[in-house]
């Protein structure tokens, strides 16, 4: 349905959006109105259930015919919503044993990160363990749960476990491995750093490694609060790595699957891990 509203919304119109939220209920109230082949036109559309008190946003906003980008924009950061808050909100609901922390500090000016490991995206713990080898320092927060592991998915703005952010900040260089859901095997870069974009892409490209800019400004860690951006330098790296290229480095994304790495995977993070130490030497 959403991909069809920016087609209806052809020549000219308005969306109006209303929103009462708390954190995992939202109800979303549209009101598009707009013409279509000279005939005006409104839509309400009410999306999901409030539960107890909210908070009310409104929107309104002008959507010509290069309005595509600023309808999917909406829709996907009402989307992308995390069930947590934050860490402390996270601990209190869920189990201990639906998530595991590991921890390694070396004291070195490297530190690699998987704030969403095991089964919330999956692959990208062994992924950042791969790049980190025996003596960078290494983050995990792994989800552990038979099912429902997104529900532990905190974003990396609002990720502020106490012991990441302790090692991260005492780092100088902070790389963090995430997941993305798109097919193709790309590897998406991002975080503040941009000057060292060049050296990844000059590291990766030419194995036959696919390297862009996400699209989507909300997975390129751009946010100074991204724990990616917490090292001493103030800017660090961002690897969104897609489901098609976590794919080609196990034989499965399954919790045993991912016990068979493939060799493509040791070659991914011999060669982020030399790039790295390229930028800190």
């Amino acid at each position: 349905m959403w991909n069809a509203l920016p087609q209806l919304i052809h020549e000219q119109g308005s969306l109006n959006l209303t929103s009462r939220c708390l954190w995992g209920h939202c109800q979303l109230l549209f009101m598009i109105r707009g013409k279509y082949s000279g005939l005006e036109f409104t839509w309400k559309i009410v999306v999901g259930e409030l539960v107890g008190v909210g908070v009310d946003v409104a929107v309104n906003v002008p959507i010509t015919r290069r309005g595509d980008a600023l309808l999917s924009g909406i829709l996907n950061a009402f989307s992308m919503s995390d069930k947590y808050p934050d860490f402390l909100t996270l601990a209190a609901a869920e189990p201990a044993q639906a998530y595991a922390i590991l921890v390694r500090d070396t004291g070195g000016p490297l530190a690699v990160a998987a704030p969403h490991g095991g089964g919330i995206e999956p692959g990208t713990s062994e992924i950042a363990l791969a790049i980190a080898g025996g003596d960078f320092s290494y983050y995990q927060f792994e989800g552990k749960k038979s099912d429902g592991n997104h529900d532990l998915h905190i974003t990396s703005a609002r990720f502020d476990e106490p012991r990441c952010l302790g090692l991260l900040r005492s780092a100088r260089l902070v790389l963090t491995v995430h997941g993305e859901d798109s097919p193709e095997p790309v590897v998406y870069l991002g975080g503040g750093y941009t000057a060292a974009f060049a050296a990844v892409h000059g590291a990766l490209e030419p194995h036959g490694f696919i390297v862009r800019e996400h699209a989507n400004r909300q997975l390129q860690g751009v946010q100074s609060a991204n724990i990616c951006n917490l090292g001493r330098l103030g800017a660090g790296l961002q690897l969104e790595l897609s489901l098609g290229l976590r794919r080609t480095f196990f034989q499965s994304l399954t919790h045993a699957g991912r016990k068979q790495p493939r060799p493509r995977l040791a070659e991914f993070g011999r060669l982020v891990r030399h790039a790295l130490l390229q930028m800190v030497l």
